[in-house]
């Protein structure tokens, strides 16, 4: 396996993805599997599950590819680019409060996009490479470093300050 996800509004629907055979989603608790799809051809490090309007079901699944965001429907129509970003994503995250805003970290470091992906803008840095970035319920934003120190953004990246975890 290499990802999971859980689905951000159906609490018994889960996604996981399975090197070389695809994405499966569960919707009893993983009782039960069914592939969904391969998956965009450049593969996926991460997956999460947004219930970003705009879906012909119930939201859209973001993933981190070596080759940038890549997004689809949660009825898997069709695996397009986020934004046009060409380098490494190494995690992504959205906000529940405003899930058309969304963060990347990448090997360039950590963006932004507040359309869904459309169009991405840097963040203020860390000070060190960001390796992981996720939002909380509340709207917080939190990135690590490849140093493993922990950050903490009220501001959607605005600014940082260093965590004691």
């Amino acid at each position: 396996m290499v990802a999971v996800a859980a689905h951000a509004t159906q609490s018994d629907t889960v996604y996981a993805v399975v090197r070389e055979h695809g994405i499966y989603r569960s919707q009893e608790s993983g009782k039960t599997w069914r592939l969904m799809d391969s998956g965009p051809q450049e593969g996926i490090r991460q997956l999460v599950h947004s219930n970003m309007a705009g879906s012909m079901q119930t939201g859209w699944l973001f993933a981190a590819t070596p080759k940038g965001v890549r997004r689809i429907m949660d009825c898997f129509c069709l695996w397009q680019s986020a934004g046009h970003l060409a380098s490494q994503i190494l995690s992504v995250t959205y906000d529940p409060k405003q899930p058309e805003h969304l963060a990347a970290a990448t090997e360039n470091g950590l963006l932004r996009s507040v359309d869904g992906g459309e169009n991405w803008t840097e963040m203020e840095p860390l000070g060190s490479r960001a390796v992981a970035a996720a939002f909380t319920r509340s709207g917080a934003l939190f990135a690590i470093d490849a140093d493993g120190k922990l950050f903490r953004s009220a501001d959607q990246g605005g600014a940082w300050e260093q965590v004691n975890a």
